[in-house]
C-alpha cells in the first residue's frame, strides 16, 4: 500500500507527523462497562455543545445504551472524552493523555489518545527489557516508532490507529515506562526507517536462534528490507532453544483431526525453517501449524520433530516470526559495540533513517 503513496509521502509525511504527533491506541475493546479513575478527572460529551465538567470523586462509570455511551446519571452521548491532572486508570492500564469512550460492535471501545513519544516510552518497556544495552533500546525505539507511524497513516480516519496487544505492538501504559526507555526514545526522537520515501513495515521479534528470515516466508510479503541473514544473537540467549511435547491425541485435537500417527517436515525455507508440514499426509503451511498449536507453544518455525512413546517432540530455536529486528541479537550487537544506526542497518538492509519531526 505504502509504495503507491510514496511520491505523496515524500512531501506529506514529514508535515503530517510534525504537525500532529498524537497516536490513538485501543486499550479496551468490547467491554460491557468501564470504570475510569484519576485525580482531577473531567468529562465531556463529544457533541457540538459539549464541554468538560469535573467529576468530584474522580471516577466515571460508563455503559453503553443503544448507539450511545452513558455516564451514570446523564443522558447518552455519541461518545465521551476524559482528561485529568495526571495519568488515568482504565481497564488494566494506567495511561497518559486523554481517554475516549465510544460504542462499538461488542460494547464499548476505549481509546487512549497521547503523544507519540510518550506512547513509545511505554511500548519500549513492554516489548524489550529496560535492562538491555542503551543502543539496543534506541534501535527498538526507532523500529517501534516506524511501525506506529506506518499504522497511523494506514488507519487515517479510523477510530484508532493501533491496538495494545501482541497483535500490534504491546503497550502497557505508565507502569511499563522506565527512565532508560524514556532516554532511548528521547535520543532518537522523530527518527523513522523509510524505503522509497515511505515508512517501512518495521517488524521485530524476540529471538531468531542465529539467522533471521525473509519477509516473504515469515509474513507472506517479499519486502526488500526483510532478508534472511546471520544474526549476532548469543547462542545462550534466553529462549533461544525450546521444546514442546504433545500427545498424538492432543496434537490431533488442536488440528481438528483424529490422534496423529505421523508428522513430517515436507519443505523448508532457505534459512532452514519449516515451510510445509505433512500431518498424516495432510499438508499444512508451517505458519498455519504454528497458529493452530499456539504461538507460545510452537515458538518458531526453526524446529525438528520426532515421534516416540505415543507423543510428538518438537525441538526448536528462536522465538517469533524471525523477520526484521531480533531483540536478543540487537542486545548482543550493542554489547559488541554496535550503535543503534548500525544495528538497524543490519536488520533492515537498504532502509534509510529519516528524522520526520
Amino acid at each position: 500500500m505504502f509504495r503507491f503513496l510514496a511520491p505523496l509521502l515524500l512531501l506529506f509525511v514529514p508535515l503530517l507527523v510534525r504537525a500532529e504527533t498524537i497516536i490513538r491506541i485501543a486499550v479496551v475493546e468490547g467491554a460491557e462497562a468501564i470504570t475510569v479513575r484519576a485525580e482531577g478527572l473531567r468529562v465531556r460529551a463529544l457533541t457540538d455543545d459539549g464541554y468538560y465538567e469535573p467529576l468530584p470523586d474522580g471516577v466515571a462509570r460508563l455503559t453503553r445504551r443503544g448507539d450511545g455511551v452513558v455516564l451514570a446519571g446523564r443522558a447518552p452521548a455519541p461518545a465521551v472524552k476524559l482528561r485529568a491532572d495526571g495519568p488515568i486508570a482504565v481497564g488494566d492500564k494506567t495511561v497518559r493523555g486523554a481517554v475516549e469512550v465510544l460504542p462499538d460492535a461488542g460494547g464499548l471501545l476505549v481509546v487512549n489518545e497521547l503523544s507519540m513519544e510518550k506512547y513509545l516510552a511505554a511500548v519500549l518497556g513492554s516489548e524489550m527489557p529496560p535492562s538491555f544495552e542503551p543502543e539496543a533500546l534506541k534501535a527498538q525505539a526507532v523500529a517501534a516508532r516506524t511501525y506506529a507511524v506506518a499504522k497511523k497513516i494506514a488507519a487515517e480516519g479510523m477510530p484508532f490507529h493501533l491496538g495494545s496487544t501482541v497483535l500490534a505492538q504491546v503497550y502497557g501504559g505508565v507502569h511499563r515506562e522506565d527512565p532508560r526507555t524514556r532516554a532511548a526514545v528521547e535520543a532518537t526522537e522523530g527518527q523513522v526507517l523509510v524505503w522509497d520515501h515511505a515508512p517501512i513495515e518495521a517488524y521485530f521479534f524476540s529471538s531468531c536462534g542465529g539467522t533471521t528470515e525473509f519477509g516473504a516466508e515469515a509474513l507472506g510479503r517479499p519486502l526488500p528490507y526483510l532478508t534472511g541473514h546471520a544474526c549476532p544473537e548469543a547462542a545462550d540467549a534466553p529462549g533461544s532453544r525450546w521444546s514442546l511435547t504433545l500427545s498424538a491425541a492432543e496434537l490431533g485435537r488442536k488440528l481438528g483431526m483424529k490422534p496423529v500417527r505421523s508428522v513430517e517436515i515436507e519443505t523448508r525455507t532457505k534459512t532452514g525453517r519449516a515451510r510445509t508440514v505433512l500431518v498424516d499426509g495432510r499438508r499444512f503451511t508451517a505458519v498455519e501449524l504454528r497458529q493452530r498449536l499456539g504461538y507460545g507453544q510452537l515458538k518458531s518455525l526453526a524446529f525438528e520433530v520426532r515421534h516416540s512413546g505415543g507423543s510428538f517432540h518438537f525441538h526448536g530455536r528462536g522465538q517469533g516470526h524471525a523477520a526484521g529486528l531480533c531483540q536478543w541479537g540487537a542486545q548482543q550487537a550493542a554489547k559488541e559495540g554496535w550503535d543503534w544506526r548500525r544495528i538497524l542497518a543490519h536488520y533492515y538492509p537498504g532502509a534509510e533513517i529519516r528524522k520526520m519531526y
